[in-house]
């Protein structure tokens, strides 16, 4: 693929500045062994590569770029479910950590002009992306200056993309990949702020190592998400995939709202009708939790 024509000076990755910054306590412990692991894992050199060629590009550009780089191609099935006129939120089922996000901005980011996607504030490490990006801090206080740009894009004119699990999908015990429970707070937002819930299905799976890892992690009774870690080397695992994204009905904010159920039933609502879409849309049965479709 051709270099892209931007400045060289960009922002580098120094996962050592990383954890110092989320957790010092963490990195003072911690050999050097196990530091250049994380680095491989997380393909420290790689990312600085694709910061290095991408530096300057809009985020549109840069996602276009990303998945040229990484030779993913995806269909959209149901793009006529919406209107051309409202204020949108399109909850998406969350399977691969990654690059199920890229594709959702670069698909509806060139469909709507203009898009914002809250995420774990670790990402706003991409300066490409920080015009999307609204940061969420997982692991503490929430700075008053994001809560801010969280309000103002809900009651903004562009469209908002939102994982509602706020996980990626992992595998139950039962062996079905699924998201973890929706959580009910975007839906108050959708009803505060008047904005109609769009569902999406993203086809997709991660690699067993990861479902087996998180498994494992749970029977331990170790609740820090050490499987997490290796996100970035599932994204790089998708590399030449084809990914399918359906799309379905609005619901109106107004029907969100008309008591007959709680936020937090219409949350597990909107996550069921997630599943069911590739099924609707693409008439057969009931989606296969997990399953991914690929074009040939």
């Amino acid at each position: 693929m051709e270099q892209a024509s931007h400045p060289a000076q960009a922002i580098q990755i120094d996962l050592k500045r990383v954890i110092d910054s989320k957790n010092p306590h963490m990195r003072r412990w911690m050999p050097g062994f196990l530091l250049r692991y994380l680095e491989r894992i997380v393909h420290v050199d790689e990312i600085n590569y694709v910061l290095r060629q991408t530096h300057g590009m809009p985020p549109l550009e840069f996602t276009t770029w990303l998945l040229e780089y990484m030779e993913v191609k995806y269909e959209c099935i149901g793009m006529e479910n919406i209107p051309r006129e409202g204020r949108f939120l399109l909850a998406s089922n969350h399977p691969l950590g990654g690059m199920d996000g890229l594709v959702l901005i670069d698909l509806f980011g060139h469909h709507f002009g203009r898009v914002y996607f809250p995420v774990n504030d670790i990402l706003t490490q991409v300066p490409t992306m920080r015009d999307v990006f609204l940061p969420i801090n997982k692991h503490g206080a929430q700075k008053s200056g994001d809560v801010s740009r969280l309000l103002e894009a809900y009651q903004s004119d562009a469209q908002m993309l939102y994982f509602p699990a706020g996980l990626c999908s992992r595998k139950g015990f039962n062996g079905q990949i699924r998201d973890l429970e929706w959580k009910s707070s975007f839906v108050g937002k959708c009803i505060e702020y008047q904005r109609d819930i769009i569902p999406l299905h993203f086809g997709g799976r991660n690699s067993n190592f990861f479902y087996n890892l998180a498994l494992l992690r749970r029977c331990l009774g170790i609740r820090a998400n050490i499987e997490m870690l290796y996100l970035v080397d599932e994204m790089y695992h998708h590399r030449g995939a084809r990914l399918k994204v359906h799309v379905g009905r609005p619901i109106p904010w107004q029907t969100l709202a008309d008591g007959r159920k709680s936020r937090k039933e219409w949350a597990a609502t909107l996550r069921e009708e997630c599943y069911r879409l590739p099924g609707q849309l693409d008439g057969k049965g009931p989606a296969s939790a997990g399953s991914t479709t690929r074009q040939q």
